[in-house]
């Protein structure tokens, strides 16, 4: 009796709907998801062979409880449908995630996607909110637009094959801490595609990186380090560290010629920048709002300077090089610290109200000799305190920094790493130009014809210090 009663409870439980198991595991070929899940409702799905368009449609309409998805054993074949399946798609390629197929899946937390992925459509998870890790294959080349925007809580390591990223594919990531693409065949992030990741603290990009998308990192507030030294970028765009608040250390390439609007915007924590010299021009409000900006050096190249761009710094030094033609609007407006303003071109252009808010009976311009009586005779630039290179006089008690001749080597030692350094004769030309990054450096003099020179060196606290020296 007892048997009869065991085998129909077994009996009984096998024809019992599947919703109520946790876990399953189904081989598959394509198409077939759906007869075989029936009116089973798993919140852990692992699924085995071949699958396509059809079987993951099923799954966005109808397996949206689902928790753990392991899809690392299967192969996503092409599609061709006669219904609409994703938005207004008929075609799907082959080991491509469609648009949209596992979006708002409020319940979704880990992910392994086939082994043979080699993108990720737009939106694929977006709003996926419990997502916290997703496993990349090494074959996936693209992930699209918005592809995880606002998967606050997703970690990830990025796939080693990544050529593209998207827009907004990762904005709002707010687990992402480090974004090391160094070692990645990456060429292009889309606009806003990091932006809002609010614990990302560094950004080390590739040499193979050819574009980076409108405000790529903006308001990535905790982002403290971004290098982009290696990148072959030409143009760093609009707002691209916008609101980056803590940002203080950032390298750029040297294939860039022009800076976007806004590109540091409020960016509160940089201290100092070194512009490359192949920048032509530097957009309106790049470095508006850099409350902590005590000094700028331009190098020889850069030809334009734009609007409001020093609004809201600490300003109180500022080196234009020669090649520096013109000023827009506004561009020094507000800098009331400004105090010393080192120039070796013939008098640029200028726009309205540059220097509005700036005491210039008190700040004073230092010009090359030739070009004393040029800026004299123009209006605005006549309105400052005019002396010539010559004239910078050698401070009387410049703890920061130590120069001592040995022989004809000029030895340099500082209280804090040397940003940049340059050396200026009499008459403003440069003779020397580099970028230490340490706190001692030596410098082989004898091929300068003179010896009087002008040492200007950049701190990395922002601080600029110019000193007379002599060789015996």
């Amino acid at each position: 009796m007892t048997t009869r009663i065991f085998t129909a409870l077994i009996l009984l439980f096998s024809l019992l709907p599947l919703s109520g198991r946790a876990q399953l595991s189904l081989s598959l070929k394509p198409g077939e998801l759906e007869s075989q899940l029936a009116q089973t409702q798993p919140t852990q799905l692992s699924l085995r062979g071949y699958i396509d368009a059809r079987d993951l449609r099923f799954l966005s309409d109808s397996q949206r409880q689902i928790e753990y998805l392991d899809l690392s054993n299967c192969e996503i074949f092409a599609c061709q449908s006669d219904s609409y399946l994703f938005g207004t798609e008929r075609t799907f390629a082959a080991n491509e995630i469609p648009a949209g197929c596992f979006a708002g899946f409020a319940a979704l937390k880990t992910v392994y996607l086939p082994k043979t992925t080699v993108k990720i459509g737009d939106g694929a998870f977006c709003q996926c909110e419990q997502l916290t890790s997703v496993a990349f294959p090494s074959s996936t080349f693209t992930i699209g637009d918005f592809a995880f925007l606002g998967c606050s809580r997703l970690e990830c390591t990025f796939p080693g094959s990544i050529s593209e990223i998207g827009a907004y594919a990762f904005d709002g990531c707010d687990r992402l801490t480090v974004a090391d693409l160094s070692a990645h065949p990456l060429k292009a992030i889309g606009q806003n595609a990091f932006s809002n990741c609010k614990q990302l603290t560094e950004v080390i990009l590739p040499g193979s990186l050819q574009q980076i998308g409108k405000s790529c990192f903006a308001q990535c507030e905790n982002l403290l380090r971004a290098n982009l030294k290696q990148t072959s970028i030409p143009r760093l765009p609009d707002e691209c560290f916008a609101q980056c608040r803590n940002l203080s250390d950032i390298q750029l390439p040297w294939t860039v010629r022009n800076i976007g609007d806004g590109a540091f915007y409020y960016c509160e924590s940089l201290r100092s920048i070194y512009i490359p010299s192949t920048v032509r021009k530097i957009g309106d409000f790049a470095l508006s709002g850099c409350k902590a900006l005590t000094s700028i050096q331009f190098f020889n190249g850069t030809k334009e300077i734009g609007r409001w761009q020093f609004y809201g710094t600490s300003l109180t030094q500022a080196m234009l090089p020669p090649s520096i033609v013109f000023i827009d609007d506004n561009a020094f407006a507000g800098c009331s610290g400004l105090d010393e303003i080192y120039s070796e071109a013939y008098p640029p252009e200028l726009g309205a109200d540059v220097f509005d808010g700036v005491a210039q009976n008190e700040c004073t311009l230092y010009v090359l000799h030739e070009m004393l009586e040029s800026y004299r005779a123009t209006d605005i630039w006549n309105r400052f305190k005019i002396m010539e290179f010559a004239s910078v006089e050698t401070p009387t008690d410049d703890r920061r920094l130590n120069l001592f001749f040995t022989g004809d080597v000029l030895n340099i030692e500082s209280s804090d790493i040397i940003g940049q350094l340059t050396i200026y004769n009499y008459q403003g030309i440069v003779l020397y130009n580099d970028a230490p990054a340490g706190k001692t450096c030596s410098i082989d003099t004898s091929f300068f014809p003179e010896r009087d020179y002008i040492v200007s060196a950049i701190l990395h606290d922002g601080s600029l210090h110019n000193i007379k020296v002599r060789r015996h």
